[in-house]
């Protein structure tokens, strides 16, 4: 009786780590997709050229290339549930002062520490992943990055509607952070602690051989998807003429199509085989 009890014990706590992991997917794509809004706002509040404009969404990623590189070594230092909380409240707290930004010279550190914390996000939420799909036993990973699209998908659909109900970008970010804290209040006493296998080595390599041609794919669907995040709003509104609380419609669109693909992503790997 006392195994039974400690066994289903154990599933159920193993449930609980995987809605967890899919649940800091979530985060990482509802604060992108709310990031996305943001940009022809921005751009019409500080008077932006395009050229200009493009220059400071590159810092996005500039952000990104800081922190990735560490991203595994803190979570191997610090545990996957310290480092995603901590940057997990800060994500959410940067999109309400850049709701409120009024100049040039402050909107350049805060788009790079939005990028550093989203790169952060990514790396320690995929390593979380690993560590509860070999723990589970099951393919889980497509399905993992699906709550990255539904986050996406929710956070640039729900930003739209907040602004068509007259509320002002300033305070859809706060109802923005608001449930980025529900969530890691929720699911954080059900985060792995770990942080992964500890290697010995550079953290940085030449990338040789299969890891190249992966690199390369990774390339250009991250280029379509930052393109789409972070131009699609200034296009529709811009170009199309589309009202201002449109603007996340695009991100919004992408965001369900990536969602499709990737809720078949596991069912294929099963029926197909891994390469």
């Amino acid at each position: 009786m006392m195994v039974k009890k400690k066994t289903e014990d154990r599933e159920k706590e193993l449930r609980w780590q995987q809605w967890a992991a899919k649940a800091l997917f979530f985060v990482g794509g509802f604060g992108c997709a709310s990031w996305a809004p943001m940009v022809p706002m921005l751009k019409e509040r500080l008077a932006l050229t395009e050229d200009v404009l493009g220059m400071l969404l590159l810092c996005v990623g500039i952000g990104s290339l800081m922190t990735m590189p560490f991203a595994g070594g803190a979570a191997g230092k610090w545990g996957c549930r310290k480092v995603l909380v901590t940057a997990g409240v800060f994500y959410g707290m940067v999109l309400v002062l850049l709701s409120m930004v009024q100049s040039l010279y402050m909107l350049v550190p805060l788009i790079l520490l939005l990028g550093a914390l989203m790169g952060s996000i990514d790396v320690v939420v995929n390593v979380l992943a690993v560590m509860v799909e070999k723990k589970s036993g099951v393919r889980l990973m497509s399905g993992m990055h699906a709550f990255w699209s539904i986050g996406g998908f929710a956070g640039a659909g729900i930003f739209s509607v907040w602004l068509n109900a007259g509320l002002n970008h300033f305070q859809a970010a706060v109802i923005a952070w608001g449930i980025i804290l529900v969530l890691l209040a929720v699911f954080r006493p059900h985060l792995m602690s770990e942080g992964g296998e500890k290697r010995e080595g550079s953290l940085l390599a030449v990338p040789r051989g299969i890891v190249v041609f992966i690199g390369m794919v990774a390339f250009v669907s991250f280029l379509v998807e930052g393109a789409v995040m972070d131009w699609s709003g200034v296009f529709l509104t811009s170009v199309k003429q589309f009202d201002m609380s449109m603007a996340g419609v695009g991100f919004t669109v992408f965001s369900a199509a990536m969602l499709i693909m990737r809720l078949a992503g596991d069912w294929t790997v099963n029926r197909l085989g891994a390469p």
